[in-house]
């Protein structure tokens, strides 16, 4: 499976990112980044391990949440 960020969903990372890292710092900043990284590698390597998104049931597609990146 691959993993596809829309450019909406990017964005909101970049938003995240650039928060962090002036609240928080670079060490912050980095640990999230890696940690959004693995979540998505995760998503690659075992696509069913997410919850079914409820708000998203419509779609033709099948949707998963991962809350715990």
């Amino acid at each position: 499976m691959i993993v596809k960020w829309s450019a909406r969903a990017i964005k909101s990372l970049h938003v995240v990112e650039a928060y962090i890292l002036q609240e928080f710092g670079e060490q912050a900043r980095a640990k999230f980044m890696s940690s959004a990284k693995e979540a998505a590698e995760r998503l690659e390597q075992f696509p069913m391990v997410g919850q079914e998104e409820p708000l998203l049931t419509h779609r033709k597609n099948l949707y998963r949440t991962n809350y715990n990146c």
